[in-house]
């Protein structure tokens, strides 16, 4: 018996502190685009750092490092 109450009690805890802190998240975004991260996070669009690996110069060739 108490070990269904303490069951029961944990997951209604864990279920109020995950809204709680979905609520606190959606409340500190950008004032500018409120929804933008919640978009991104909802239709599961959020973009990697991508890294760039060469770069054409004005001659044609291609980079082999951070200088030009």
């Amino acid at each position: 018996m108490q070990y269904l109450e303490g069951k029961e009690r944990y997951a209604t805890t864990t279920k109020r502190a995950k809204i709680a802190s979905w609520k606190e998240y959606c409340n500190l975004v950008t004032a500018a685009n409120p929804w933008n991260e919640v978009y991104k996070l909802a239709a599961d669009k959020s973009r990697n750092n991508t890294q760039i690996t060469s770069l054409r110069k004005t001659d044609g060739t291609l980079t082999t490092d951070m200088k030009l």
